[in-house]
């Protein structure tokens, strides 16, 4: 993929379980290592060394890197991704989903911050009855596959949360997304939640299709706040192409 012009959106994905010998700052190591499982201690690491890999090639700046750094605490193993080491970090925004084996990354350049989402898992219908609304959950219990539907449906919504900034800490049936069979778009947000300023026509959401997920039975979604993307780029990281992409010689907390 080359260098993202202004207003594009790219997607990287990549299998967890497929980059040995990653090359990690001593935070991601730390952090990955805390993680009991093996599966969990992978996709971790991997996912430092895909963020790394995804900017540098947004960028085309071999230095770029990613801060870590809770902007509360100034704990460098916790925070929202940041980038740094660009002409212009501000005008970069970067977020990271994964399921399963499944990692991605999306990289947004001049439109606000970024979410992206990956679900493998379908939501039950207790989890349904947290997800959608009323009108939603009508919606989607005439479906026809009711659990591809609420899956599509969380993961916009997750999607546009991560962009947003707030996260799960906004409760999912506050937003209002269109039904899984239309084209993704956000209809409403309940105003006691919705953060200050945020204007609903500049938030933009798109499905990710088997390209970025691999068609392994993921549904994922990016979205934007500075309005539609120009494009969206996507791309299929190869086992083992992440070794060589190691972190700067002075990464800001990585």
């Amino acid at each position: 993929m080359s260098p993202l012009r202004r207003g594009d959106v790219g997607v990287w994905s990549t299998s967890a379980g497929g980059h040995p010998d990653l090359r990690l700052s001593p935070a991601e190591r730390a952090r990955a290592g805390r993680y009991r499982q093996a599966e969990d201690r992978a996709r971790s690491g991997t996912g430092a060394a895909l963020l790394r890999f995804a900017l540098r090639h947004a960028t085309g700046g071999s230095r770029v890197d990613v801060d870590r750094r809770c902007p509360g605490c100034g704990a460098d193993d916790h925070g929202p991704p940041a980038v740094v080491g660009t002409r212009d970090d501000a005008a970069w925004s970067v977020s990271l989903s994964h399921s399963g084996d499944l990692v991605t990354v999306a990289v947004a350049h001049g439109l606000g911050h970024v979410g992206v989402d990956v679900e493998r898992t379908r939501p039950g219908a207790a989890v349904a009855a947290l997800l959608c609304t009323a009108d939603e959950r009508r919606t989607d219990d005439a479906a026809p596959d009711p659990g591809d539907a609420w899956l599509t449906r969380w993961v916009r919504k997750e999607a546009v949360l991560k962009a947003a900034r707030v996260g799960l800490t906004v409760p999912m049936r506050h937003l209002v997304l269109a039904a899984a069979h239309e084209p993704a778009r956000l209809v409403s947000w309940d105003a006691r939640t919705r953060p200050a300023g945020l204007a609903l026509a500049d938030v933009a959401c798109r499905d990710l299709g088997p390209a970025a997920t691999g068609g392994t039975g993921h549904r994922g979604a990016v979205a934007t706040l500075g309005g539609p993307p120009r494009a969206v780029h996507v791309a299929r990281i190869a086992p083992g192409s992440l070794a060589r992409t190691a972190p700067a010689l002075s990464p800001a907390g990585t």
